[in-house]
């Protein structure tokens, strides 16, 4: 029995070429505003609606990168640096943004990357009351629920267009 989580491929060529043409397919069905979200910006994903997950994050600005290398002391690797900031840059190019993510799950936070078709822009301020409460949206104040619906209803019309084109 398979899940729909994993698939198994008989050669690395196979992975690569599936993996190109789901990324490929993902980045044709952005939104106008998940296309948008760049360094620094902040966003949100809508994890398990039924368990009231949100997963929030921030998107590392590239300064970060820059202050690392230029901070580097000596001994340390700065072709690294510059490495990992490029690789950072090819990555987002094609859709990965690297930040850090936070939720009810991981409130202590963790690094990674996350697809735009995975996420919804929000505003700092809907960030920062989510991290007040821990990440705990039943414990945000009205008005920051209020943004984050907000959120969910503009994210959830796009999931519904995207879902009519394929079905359509």
């Amino acid at each position: 029995m398979s899940s729909p989580d994993f698939r198994a491929f008989d050669s690395f060529e196979e992975m690569m070429e599936f993996m190109a043409v789901n990324e490929e397919a993902a980045n044709e069905a952005l939104a106008p505003e998940q296309q948008r979200v760049t360094y620094d910006d902040y966003w949100c994903r809508f994890y398990d609606i039924a368990a009231r997950i949100v997963i929030f994050g921030h998107v590392t600005p590239l300064t970060y990168w820059d202050e690392m290398i230029a901070n580097a002391k000596p001994g340390e690797d700065r072709d690294e640096w510059e490495y990992e900031k490029r690789q950072i840059q090819d990555s987002h190019l094609r859709g990965y943004m690297y930040g850090w993510c936070w939720s009810p799950l991981e409130p202590e936070g963790e690094p990674g990357s996350t697809h735009q078709a995975n996420l919804w822009p929000i505003d700092q301020a809907l960030y920062d009351a989510a991290k007040a409460t821990h990440w705990n949206i039943d414990e945000m104040t009205e008005s920051s629920k209020a943004m984050l619906q907000s959120a969910y209803s503009a994210w959830r019309a796009h999931m519904l267009r995207l879902t009519e084109v394929r079905d359509g």
